[in-house]
C-alpha cells in the first residue's frame, strides 16, 4: 500500500501572549493579526487591510482598504456581538447564523466579525475563540479540542461544551468562566432555604399542637419538595455554568447581576424569617421537655409528604407530664377515720379492755 503524503493546507502562528499573530492558507499570503485590549482591530493580508471601528463592546464598522481603495460598512448587531446587517453604499446585506453560529458559506460572510463577534477561519469555517485558544465547530456546535482547565478547575466536567448548551443567552469569547456560577449558587441557597423553611414551619406546627388544614399540609410538601428537587439539577449545572462566559453587553451584564441581586435578597428575608421561627419553636420544645430530634424527625416526615402519601395526620412529640412534689410521691397520704377498719377499731378496744381487767 502506498505511502500517503501529508500536505499543508492552512498556517497559523501565535505570538509569546500564546494569540494567533497571524493565518492563511498555504498558497497564499498569511494574513496577520493586531489586537487592541484583547479585541481583534485590524487584519492585514498583502495589499488588503481590514480594520474594525468599535466602542467598548459595540462593533460599529469595517474598513476595507485594497492599494487605493476605500470602502467602508456599518455593522448592525444584536446585544452578544453578532453580525446581522452590514451597511455599504449601494444595499444592506443581511446575514442570519444557526443557534450555534453556522452560516452558509455560499451567501457570503460580508464582513470580518460573524457570530458573537468573533473572526471566522477563512478555511475551515471555524470559529477561534479566546484569540486562537481554542477552535469552535458551529456545525458540530462544539469545541473540536479539550479545555486544559477541565474537569476540576474553571472547564467544567464537558471540557468540550459550547455556552453549557445554551448559546442563544450565552457568549464564549475565550472559554473561561461566566456569571452563570454565581447565580447556580445563589440559586442553590434559595432551594435549601425554601426546602428549610417547610421543615421549619412543620416543627413549629408538632411542638405547639396547632391543627393545620390539608391545604396547608399540602403547600408546605410543595414547599419542601421544589426546593429539595431543584437541588441535583443545580448541581449538575455548576459545571456548565463555569464553562460558560460572562456576557459582554452592558443590558444582559445588567439583567443577570439584577436577577442575582434580587435572589440573594430574597433568601436573605427568607433565612431571617426561618431563624425566628426555629428559635421560638427550639425553646418551646425545650420548656415543654420534647424530644428536639424527635420533633426534627416527625417535621421531616410531614413536610417531605409522607403522613400525606400514608392518609396519616401530622406526628406528634409527647412532653414531661405536670410537676409532683417528691413529698406526694414517697409518702403515702395518711387514711381518714371514715375510712379506717371497723374490725381493727374494734380489736383494739378489746385489748384494752382486756389489760385493764388484768390490772
Amino acid at each position: 500500500m502506498p505511502a500517503t503524503r501529508e500536505s499543508t493546507i492552512c498556517r497559523y502562528h501565535y505570538d509569546p501572549l500564546d494569540r494567533l499573530a497571524a493565518l492563511g492558507p498555504s498558497t497564499e499570503v498569511d494574513a496577520r493579526l493586531f489586537y487592541l485590549k484583547d479585541r481583534l482591530f485590524t487584519e492585514d493580508q498583502g495589499e488588503v487591510k481590514h480594520t474594525l471601528f468599535q466602542h467598548d463592546n459595540r462593533l460599529l464598522a469595517q474598513q476595507r482598504r485594497d492599494n487605493n481603495a476605500v470602502s467602508t460598512k456599518l455593522l448592525a448587531t444584536d446585544l452578544q456581538r453578532s453580525v446581522l446587517r452590514a451597511l455599504d453604499a449601494t444595499r444592506i446585506h443581511p446575514l442570519a447564523y444557526t443557534p450555534y453560529g453556522h452560516h452558509s458559506p455560499d451567501s457570503g460572510l460580508l464582513s470580518l466579525p460573524g457570530f458573537n463577534g468573533e473572526r471566522r477561519d477563512p478555511v475551515t469555517g471555524h470559529y477561534l475563540l479566546g484569540n486562537g485558544y481554542r477552535a469552535f465547530n458551529p456545525v458540530l456546535m462544539r469545541f473540536n479540542s479539550a479545555d486544559r482547565l477541565s474537569p476540576f478547575d474553571k472547564g467544567g466536567m464537558n471540557s468540550y461544551a459550547y455556552c453549557a448548551g445554551s448559546p442563544m443567552t450565552r457568549v464564549d469569547p475565550s472559554g473561561a468562566s461566566w456569571l452563570a456560577l454565581l447565580g447556580q449558587g445563589v440559586g442553590t441557597a434559595l432551594n435549601v432555604i425554601f426546602a428549610g423553611a417547610a421543615i421549619n414551619r412543620a416543627a413549629a406546627a408538632i411542638v405547639s399542637g396547632a391543627q393545620q388544614s390539608i391545604l396547608t399540609r399540602v403547600g408546605n410538601v410543595g414547599s419542601f419538595l421544589g426546593g429539595a428537587a431543584s437541588l441535583p439539577s443545580r448541581m449538575l449545572g455548576i459545571p456548565g455554568a463555569v464553562n460558560a462566559a460572562v456576557p459582554t453587553s452592558v443590558p444582559t451584564l445588567a439583567s443577570n447581576l439584577g436577577v442575582i441581586g434580587g435572589q440573594v435578597l430574597t433568601g436573605a428575608g427568607a433565612l431571617a424569617q426561618n431563624y425566628v421561627i426555629a428559635q421560638k419553636w427550639w425553646a418551646a420544645a425545650g420548656a415543654n421537655g420534647q424530644s428536639r430530634g424527635r420533633v426534627l424527625w416527625e417535621a421531616l416526615k410531614e413536610a417531605s409528604g409522607w403522613n400525606l402519601l400514608r392518609r396519616q395526620p401530622p406526628g406528634k412529640v409527647s412532653g414531661r407530664s405536670s410537676d409532683v412534689s417528691l413529698q406526694q410521691v414517697v409518702t403515702p397520704p395518711s387514711p381518714s377515720p371514715d375510712t379506717r377498719d371497723p374490725l381493727g377499731q374494734q380489736a383494739q378496744r378489746s385489748a384494752h379492755l382486756l389489760r385493764r381487767n388484768t390490772l
